[in-house]
């Protein structure tokens, strides 16, 4: 069954692809562990580097323990990881951004440009949005996508390969799971742990873009300039088993601890203030 809906995802592809024909390249944000990249008309998987530029048709492998973030813009705002044993083929085709055959690929979008969709295709589900957050993973025939920050929408997949018309909504803190050939399943609440380690995933992801931000600055700054100060450390503190938690990120800013995830947020809503 599973080889029949890989035949099917083959004909939206082609139904999908010949009706948006553009075509782009996406790159490599941060890699960690054994990750491959199988190169469009190669069957040899080749180490997945930071910087790297992945193509249409191109395959990303990732083992256990290891992940890969492509980034679809220069900064790092729209990105998508490639979560531990995931298979996925890059689309770029003006309608699909990727193809997860297995495994999970997280989604973060915080700056889709005005009529730009994400849209990701799994055996059995197509899921889109633009700015927001979310997660979908595949076990073949059965795929669940789960919304942590803004909303989603999802589509199921008909037996002739053809997407079904229907659109589902998924809210904030909510998820959907879909079967095979079927109408996506009742929303249900994530829980808590869920999401916190979701939001965990895109406070590590700000810190990247940070971390190259500054890199970068340092790399383009005119030799005897001033050198410019450093990204704020961070640290790990362990609270008591007890807390019920694996510990928080705290950062050293302006010579104080702070809380990572409440200082990104505070910085977010100032952003948004000023450009209203």
């Amino acid at each position: 069954m599973y080889k029949m809906i890989l035949v099917l995802l083959g004909c939206v592809f082609f139904a999908c692809s010949s009706a948006c024909p553009e075509a782009k390249t996406a790159q490599v944000f941060s890699v960690t562990g054994d990750a491959k990249v199988i190169p469009v008309g190669s069957n040899i998987g080749i180490a997945c580097r930071k910087g790297m530029e992945i193509h249409p048709a191109d395959w990303i492998k990732t083992g256990a323990g290891s992940s890969v973030t492509l980034s679809f813009d220069e900064k790092g705002d729209n990105a998508m990881t490639v979560s531990e044993n995931s298979i996925i083929i890059m689309k770029m085709d003006g309608y699909f951004k990727i193809q997860l055959l297995q495994g999970k690929v997280l989604a973060i979008l915080e700056n889709v440009e005005h009529g730009e969709t994400f849209r990701a295709l799994t055996p059995s589900v197509v899921a889109e949005s633009t700015s927001s957050k979310w997660a979908v993973s595949s076990e073949g025939v059965s795929s669940t996508v789960v919304v942590v920050d803004g909303e989603a929408f999802v589509c199921g997949i008909n037996k002739d390969g053809s997407v079904k018309k229907e659109r589902y909504n998924i809210r904030e803190g909510y998820a959907r799971t879909t079967n095979a050939y079927e109408e996506p399943g009742e929303l249900t609440k994530t829980p808590e742990n869920v999401m916190s380690w979701f939001k965990g995933q895109v406070v590590e992801h700000h810190l990247s873009k940070v971390i190259a931000e500054k890199v970068n600055t340092e790399e383009t700054t005119p030799e005897g300039s001033a050198p410019q100060e450093q990204p704020f450390p961070v640290k790990t503190e362990t609270p008591p088993e007890t807390a019920g938690t694996k510990g928080r990120n705290i950062a050293v800013i302006d010579g104080k601890e702070v809380d990572i995830l409440e200082y990104l947020y505070k910085n977010r809503l100032t952003r948004e203030q000023k450009t209203q």
